[in-house]
Order: structure tokens, then sequence, then C-alpha cells
């Protein structure tokens, strides 16, 4: 029998050898492929496309928000793994309920990413030890500072981004950029203090338009996911009194790049500071 303690501080037991998984988390079931244990994934998030051809013939569970507990206990797994920022409270606490050994993760830096990836890999009973390598040595490596004011929207209509304390602040900080909103955090928990009232998730702001002038950006990266912006979005920061829209420095990227923890960050953060160089360098 092994314990793991997980991120809600629960005490999680996993009995014999892991055979059947149901993977709540799209990285985490690109990090179970990239340990070489796919074939032990029996369920999925429909939002777990990674890789691409490998994962279709896995059964899927509905979405992170609103997985499907019933489809998950007719799987009866030996474990599943979850996050408590991806995967919904209400359905968590429901197939937390059934007694399935659940193990919830909430990495928010790059290095805990990989801590989780090779914990995984304990979990698992083993996994390809070259990737946990990789994973340890990405995060010792460090990129040229150019002390850049980076905007990064995660929705629209009302535009959100992340503050501090957040993984995709975490990656930016390690890129040597700044967070045009890093402090944002800072600000909620001011007003909190004065009214009371406390936002749901004060790392994921809402900014008004009048912010983002403001904060005067000198790049913008619009990625595809969670929300999926498009070249007529470029366009239309590209008409902003902005410094990034002066230097032309607005760019669609990879969402996964940005915000996906454990393996797929070894490739997706050098390719993030290869497109910010491709930027300094205009």
């Amino acid at each position: 029998m092994q314990r793991f303690q997980d991120a809600m501080h629960r005490e999680v037991l996993l009995k014999g050898q892991i055979q059947r998984i149901v993977s709540l988390v799209p990285s985490d079931t690109y990090n179970l492929s990239a340990l070489g244990v796919l074939d032990k994934v029996v369920g999925r998030t429909e939002y777990c496309d990674r890789p691409t051809e490998q994962v279709l013939g896995i059964p899927t569970v509905g979405g992170t928000k609103n997985i499907d507990v019933e489809k998950i206990v007719d799987l009866q797994p030996d474990l599943i793994l979850a996050n408590r920022e991806e995967n919904s409270r209400a359905r968590m606490s429901a197939l937390i309920a059934t007694k399935l050994p659940i193990y919830v993760a909430f990495p928010k830096t790059v290095a805990e990413g990989v801590a989780h990836l090779a914990k995984v890999s304990r979990m698992v009973g083993g996994g390809d030890p070259a990737i946990i390598k990789q994973g340890y040595q990405s995060v010792n490596v460090e990129y040229s500072v150019s002390g850049q004011r980076v905007f990064v929207p995660i929705w629209k209509e009302p535009y959100m981004t992340f503050s501090e304390g957040s993984y995709a602040d975490d990656v930016l900080n390690r890129l040597g950029v700044k967070n045009a909103f890093a402090d944002k955090r800072k600000e909620l928990k001011q007003a909190v203090t004065m009214t009371g009232h406390p936002a749901l998730d004060d790392r994921y702001p809402k900014v008004t338009m009048d912010e983002i002038v403001a904060a005067q950006p000198e790049v913008v990266l619009l990625p595809d996911e969670p929300f999926d912006f498009t070249e007529q979005d470029v366009r239309f920061f590209e008409s902003l009194d902005i410094p990034a829209a002066k230097t032309k420095s607005i760019y669609l990227c990879s969402g996964k790049d940005l915000f996906w923890h454990g393996a797929w960050s070894i490739e997706g953060i050098p390719r993030i500071n290869q497109l910010l160089q491709k930027i300094s360098s205009n």
C-alpha cells in the first residue's frame, strides 16, 4: 500500500499495482503518455487531446468542469488524477464521496509541476525516468532577461488575465519578463480588506480595457486556450494605444505552452522563450 498527501491535504491510499487510471486533467493525460503508461488510462476528459492519435481510443467522462461521476465509478479505476483548479468543486466532492482513490494536485510553479510529474510516476509504479530527469533539468535552465511587460489575456467579454501566485505568472517570471498584471492580486486583496467581499479567485482577475491600456504592455501574447484568440484579436490589440501595438509585438501562441505543467513544460516553455526572443529582436 502507498500513501500520498494531495493538494487538499487528504491522505490518498493506493492499494496494489495501478492498472486502471482515469485522468481528469489534460496535462496529466499528457504526463502519463510521456511516462509511457498511457495504456493504463481507461478514462479521460473531452479536453485530454494530447497526444492526439494515442488518446482517441480512450473513453471520455465529460469535460474538466462537468465530469460524469457515474461513468467514472463504472470504470472502477485504481487511481483518479484531478486538479483543484481545473475540476469543479461540486463534481469533485461527489467523486470523493464514492471513496475511489482520487489524487488532487495543484501545481502553482514550474518546479511544482515537475515534482508532480515525478510523484505521478511513483504513484503508477514506474514510467520513463528519462522524462523526469529532463523535467528537473529544465527547471534549472536560465533564460536571458528582457524585462518586457507582457499582457496575456485568458478570456474575453470580460477580459481576464492571471496575477501573481498562478502557474502562468511563474512561467513569465522564469522567462525574465514582467507580467503586466502581476500586482492585480494585491489590489484585489486590498479591496477585500476594505469591503469584505472576496473575489472567487483573485489570481485570475477581470481587467477593463482602460486598465489594459494603462498597463502599457510592450508584448501581448494571445493564447488559443482557455479562450481561443484569433487574428481578429491581434488586429484589435494593434489598434490600441500601447507600446506592443507600436512595435507590432502582438502574437498568437499556444495556451498549452503557458498553462500545462509537467512534461509539456519541458518543450513548451522554451517555445515561449523563442517567441519572446523573436519579438525582442524585431
